[in-house]
Parts: structure tokens; C-alpha cells; sequence
């Protein structure tokens, strides 16, 4: 996860929504949260970091698969979600992009055998250790296969992004505060109350319009719109939306000025389903955003005895 440096410590958390929750510290290392923890706090998370169905666009694969196909990998767990992050990174930066990407591809299945063997996922028998790898290597094939709902009504799968317009575990940094929301003044000062320091899953463009894009490990029920969003709102992914949106949106524009790119969109690509989450960023969407996460974190500053 992030690692997010306090007052000269720090702090490795597992998600960006760990921000706005008060947690528990051991040592160097905030106790995982339970799902009752994520309910109390996620569950009321101000109106502006909610996501409804009227407000993204979702698509998912044709036909849906089975119940029975989305849990036929039975590997749960922190670890497999690191193990595909970590597939998915390499697939990513190869210089080929995902075109090439099928489950026969023997680069996947060994780049799977390696990654999952690394975290003692894999049965000890070749022959289910074999079967495991082809499910895992279905699994991120029909993910990258998935076409992701664009904001100007087109899509993209990504195994359609060309090499040169994509950009893997892209650096993500920022300082935000608890009286601005967002985004704290660069230098810090008074109202700086974090610098997160973490990596975006992937970066694409298509043409002048960019989309930041998260992969999701997720066991649900199911992978329609309303458990997706659910899914989505019970584990405040919102936190990390607009924390990525601020940042980047301001990188954007010192980069590139106002003939430059367009931030256009968070994308969730859910690998179990498969299915996507595009949120488009509307011209009030910062700011709405914005004030969400200035509520969150007097919250969380309250809860732990520290706001000034």
C-alpha cells in the first residue's frame, strides 16, 4: 500500500481511505480494518464521496459469467491481490502494453507461477498448481479484454492501449489537509495534515483526454452496477478518486497549461467480474470532491484528538 509520512514517522497503509479513518497504530504498522470498522466509518461518508448509479458508467463482461465461474479462483486474500497487481505492473511496463496478453501466452503463466509461488499461494502438486495458474491467467485476460466506458461514449479495452499512450505504477504524490480538502499548499504549513506517497495502477490517454485507472481484486456476490457500487461506497474508494483527481489535475495543468490534457475519468476494473467503474470528472466533481475529504478529515482528526 501507500506509505504516508506524520510529523516525521511513518505510517504504511493499505488503501487511501485508511486516511479518513482513525485506526489503531502498532508500532509502525496500522492494524488491519475489520468490515464492521469499514461500515461505521465508509458507510457515512459525506453525500459528496458517495457514488450512486446515475452517477458512473459500468460495463461488464458479455455474457456475464456464472456465479460459480467469478469464484472458481479460490485464492483470497491481501497476498493474491498483491500477486495480480504485481502481474499486472510487469504486463504493463514489458514495452509491448497489454496487446499481447492471452492465458496461453507463456510469459503470463510463468510471470503467474512466479509471482503467486512468491507468496505461497500455489498447491504443492504440478498438476493443481498448473490448473490454478490457467484460472489466474483467464481471469487477467478477460479483464484486459473488458472494454472500459469512456466519458465521450466510446470505450477501450486494455488491451487496446497502444504502449506509448498507457504508463504503469505512475508515482503519485501529495500533501493534503484538513481546512482545504484535497490538496494542502505545496509547502505544507499549518494546514498540511499528510503527504501520501504511493503509485496509480495505470495512466492512459485517448487523444488529449486522460483516465486514471485503478485494478481491483474484490470478491463480491456479484459484479452487477448496484454490488459493485456497494462495494464501492462500503470501502470508500471515492478517498483515493479524488485524492488521484487533485494531484494529477494539478499536475496536468502545470505540465501541460491549458492547451494541454484533460483529466476526464477514475476507472475501477474489478478482475473477478470482469467489470469496469468509470467515474467522469465533471466540472463541479473537484470541488465537490474537495469538500468531501475536508469533512472526512476533521472526522478523523476528532476521532484521534488532533484538530487544531
Amino acid at each position: 500500500g501507500p506509505g504516508l509520512g506524520i510529523a516525521g514517522r511513518r505510517r504504511l497503509l493499505h488503501s487511501y481511505s485508511s486516511l479518513v479513518h482513525p485506526g489503531r497504530a502498532t508500532g509502525n504498522q496500522w492494524q488491519d480494518e475489520t468490515h464492521e470498522s469499514q461500515q461505521a466509518v465508509y458507510g457515512n461518508l459525506p453525500e459528496q464521496l458517495r457514488l450512486s448509479p446515475g452517477s458512473v458508467l459500468y460495463a461488464r463482461q458479455e455474457p456475464p459469467q456464472e456465479p460459480a465461474q467469478q469464484g472458481r479462483l479460490a485464492l483470497r486474500g491481501r497476498e493474491t491481490g498483491s500477486a495480480l497487481h504485481e502481474i499486472l505492473e510487469e504486463l504493463g511496463s514489458s514495452g509491448n502494453g497489454f496487446s499481447s496478453v492471452n492465458d496461453g501466452n507463456g510469459d503470463l503463466l510463468r510471470s503467474i507461477e512466479r509471482r503467486f509461488g512468491a507468496y505461497g499461494l500455489l498447491d504443492k502438486s504440478a498438476e493443481k498448481r498448473a490448473d490454478t495458474c490457467r484460472q489466474i491467467a483467464g481471469l487477467i485476460t478477460a479483464a484486459l479484454a473488458l472494454p472500459i466506458p469512456l466519458v465521450n461514449g466510446e470505450s477501450l479495452s486494455p488491451s487496446e492501449i497502444p504502449e506509448k499512450d498507457c504508463c504503469a505504477e505512475s508515482f503519485f504524490a501529495a500533501t493534503v489537509g484538513r481546512n482545504c480538502g484535497a490538496l494542502a499548499p505545496e509547502n505544507g504549513g499549518a494546514d498540511a495534515v499528510d503527504r501520501v506517497i504511493g503509485f496509480i495502477d495505470l495512466v492512459f490517454r485517448k487523444g488529449k483526454e486522460i483516465y486514471l485507472l485503478d485494478w481491483k481484486s474484490d470478491t463480491l456476490d456479484s459484479y452487477d452496477r448496484e454490488t459493485v457500487l456497494e462495494a464501492m461506497n462500503r470501502s470508500g474508494y471515492t478517498v483515493q478518486a479524488a485524492l488521484y483527481a487533485a494531484a494529477y489535475d494539478r499536475w496536468l495543468a502545470a505540465r501541460f497549461g491549458a492547451a494541454g490534457y484533460t483529466l476526464r475519468g477514475i476507472c475501477y476494473v474489478f478482475l473477478r467480474g470482469p467489470a469496469a467503474v468509470t467515474i467522469p470528472l465533471h466540472d463541479t466533481t473537484m470541488s465537490a470532491w474537495s469538500e468531501g475529504l475536508r469533512q472526512c478529515f476533521v472526522e478523523a482528526a476528532q476521532a484521534t484528538g488532533s484538530a487544531g
